[in-house]
């Protein structure tokens, strides 16, 4: 499986954190050559590799493996919200009738 985006948005992670692939490493006890490797050829890591670096990087592994950012995100489930909410009042206007 291609983990091109997983990567892709830990770069831009680690951008926005000013933090090296190294300090990750250290911060995260994954092995400098391994998460190295990993980039390199676009694999998953491990899930519980996974949840190490999400977790150190301040994120969700949902954000990593996701194609939305959390805002984006929680905009369309704020959405979804409002929508099944406008249809419950819907409803309980009938029913009060």
């Amino acid at each position: 499986m291609n983990g091109k985006k997983f990567w892709d948005r830990l770069k831009i992670v680690l951008k926005q954190n000013k933090m090296t692939q190294k300090a990750l490493a250290e911060k995260s006890e994954i092995p400098l050559k391994t998460l190295q490797s990993w980039i390199y050829r676009q694999i998953y890591p491990s899930f519980p590799d996974a949840y190490l670096i999400a977790k150190t990087l301040g994120v969700s592994m949902e954000y990593l493996l996701d194609k939305k950012p959390p805002k984006e995100k929680a905009k369309h489930n704020i959405a979804k919200v409002r929508f099944t909410l406008k249809q419950l009042d819907e409803k309980l206007a009938k029913i009060s009738v």
